[in-house]
């Protein structure tokens, strides 16, 4: 099973600990993705990785 490649993937993030801060600083080096929602318990972690993607 095949399907045509998107040119955009959407990804939202759960966990802004020491993994999902990193994997947003990674996710912004790849081509193609967009985050487009961020989720922690904390909403400072929430707000410093808004800064980063802004």
């Amino acid at each position: 099973m095949a399907c045509k490649a998107l040119s955009k993937v959407r990804i939202g993030v759960i966990g802004l600990g020491m993994r999902g801060s990193e994997a947003v600083s990674r996710l912004l080096q790849v081509e193609g993705a967009e985050i487009v929602a961020l989720c922690h318990l904390l909403q400072e972690r929430v707000g410093l990785a808004a800064i980063v993607i802004l």
